[in-house]
């Protein structure tokens, strides 16, 4: 399936855009999922959501001085943008089933032997086929500029997603 979803940014560019890294701040298009096992990370990724991330951090002390003070926070990291200039995007989920024998139902939920062997993996250091989630790809779109449902462009600007999927 991967192989037909990635073929259309090919021959339709336009309706199917390609971005190969959703981290370069340019949010809109198809990509691929990536996944790093963790010790070939150079960085921690907190996915905790627009809200959910903000919240930790604060929390643990990262955030700006004066505000967590207030709180009766100690400051760990003075850094005043945390939960500042915050926006989410709605996200559909769309299952369905293809006929193809590399989709996720075959490989995975009709494998018992591979379901047993990545279990055993994960349980015995923490990677492998469970480690990776089921979406592996996601497209970011925004509803066309003629579209007055937004009276307003959001805080982070036209280069981001009003929904994903």
């Amino acid at each position: 399936m991967d192989k037909h979803i990635i073929g259309a940014t090919a021959n339709l560019p336009i309706e199917f855009l390609f971005n190969l890294d959703y981290n370069s701040g340019h949010q809109l298009g198809i990509a691929t999922k990536h996944a790093l096992a963790p010790p070939l990370l150079q960085e921690i990724i907190l996915p905790a959501g627009a809200i959910g991330t903000p919240h930790i951090l604060l929390h643990s002390g990262i955030g700006d001085n004066t505000e967590l003070a207030l709180l009766g926070i100690t400051t760990n990291l003075n850094f005043s943008d945390v939960a500042k200039h915050l926006s989410d995007h709605v996200r559909w989920d769309i299952p369905f089933t293809v006929n193809d024998t590399t989709a996720i139902e075959n490989v995975y939920f009709r494998n018992p032997p591979f379901q047993r062997e990545s279990l055993a993996e994960w349980q015995s250091n923490g990677t492998g086929f469970l480690t990776t989630g089921l979406i592996n790809q996601l497209r970011c779109l925004r509803n066309p500029n003629k579209n007055d449902v937004w009276h307003e462009e959001t805080p982070v600007g036209n280069a981001t997603a009003h929904y994903e999927l």
